[in-house]
């Protein structure tokens, strides 16, 4: 008989992006293995796209809340239906629902004293994608999202995307201090335009700003921050030659469809996640203060992204 494993996956897009490699090392091991995924809605829907996932379980709770009451009924609602669980977020509170769930055999770090909760401890070492892989004690296999090639030129056509494309992804969800300045991103989106590639502005409806200060500098790029979804940037960094991004959840999923990549680093080090495609070109500055792991610049000056020029990341596509 098949096992059954229920997968506690991360909030962000990329870290979610980087958890397939562990559904893919589980279906390695057990053939035909049911994996299903709990998660927050902000980065379940990237599921859709990994084969290997039965299921993807939202998780009704806002981010940093802890509501144990929805916890309680959701774990209630998955009792008796898994082998093992793995949960990959390090908080207290996102090992509840398959303690709650009764799964048998709980595999996760024990940070935040999660002793009981997780019982079956393992030690986070490595790269984000290398503590992923290694609960299950296996090698890391680069992530690889299904491209829906039918979908993607019909959205092509209807975004006016046509030619060779490239896209450059300005946000990160993560805070602004990974955010390398919108209007240099425009500098480099206008060489591209001059190089004869479609330049897409790809991001989530909320970085639609930053949109806008690209095509301030480079008006004939094409803004997808409204008119495209998470599906729609799967197959769109698919159908582009290149991606120039910050070290974002973008970055992962165009990582993971095979799209050659410059990436900007600030406050996070190449070495915690790094994208998972050999044709990569990292671009960083080496500084006292870096990395600080900060959502915002603790200093205030932001100089390990602002301090990067426009002509080193145009000398590196």
């Amino acid at each position: 008989m098949a096992q059954s494993f229920l997968v506690v996956g991360p909030r962000w897009i990329g870290d979610m992006v980087l958890a397939q490699s562990l559904m893919m090392a589980l279906q390695a091991r057990h053939p035909g293995a049911a994996v299903d995924v709990v998660a927050p809605p902000s980065s379940l829907r990237i599921c859709e796209r990994m084969p290997e996932v039965r299921d993807a379980i939202p998780l009704p709770v806002p981010p940093g809340r802890m509501d144990f009451a929805a916890r309680w009924r959701l774990g209630r609602s998955l009792r008796g239906r898994y082998d093992r669980a793995f949960v990959l977020p390090p908080a207290w509170k996102a090992a509840l629902v398959p303690a709650i769930a009764s799964v048998p055999v709980r595999t996760g770090v024990p940070t935040e004293g999660r002793w009981g909760l997780i019982n079956d401890p393992r030690e986070a070492i490595g790269s984000r994608i290398e503590q992923f892989a290694g609960l299950l004690g296996e090698g890391a296999p680069s992530p690889r999202l299904r491209v829906d090639h039918a979908r993607q030129g019909r959205r092509r056509r209807e975004l006016g995307l046509a030619g060779r494309l490239a896209m450059v992804c300005p946000g990160s969800a993560f805070g602004p201090s990974k955010r390398w300045p919108a209007e240099r991103f425009g500098a480099v989106a206008a060489a591209l335009i001059a190089r004869g590639y479609t330049v897409g502005v790809l991001g989530s409806p909320n970085e639609a700003p930053l949109a806008e200060q690209v095509r301030a500098v480079a008006p004939e790029a094409v803004d997808l921050c409204g008119p495209t979804d998470l599906n729609d940037a799967v197959d769109l960094l698919a159908a582009a030659e290149l991606a120039v991004t910050n070290d974002s959840g973008l970055m992962h999923v165009a990582a993971a469809v095979g799209t050659r990549l410059v990436s900007l680093f600030g406050p996070t080090p190449t070495s915690l996640s790094p994208p998972t495609t050999p044709d990569a070109t990292l671009v960083e500055l080496e500084m006292p203060c870096r990395p600080c792991i900060r959502p915002v610049c603790p200093l205030g000056h932001r100089a390990c992204l602002d301090a990067i020029a426009i002509e080193d990341v145009v000398a590196a596509l």
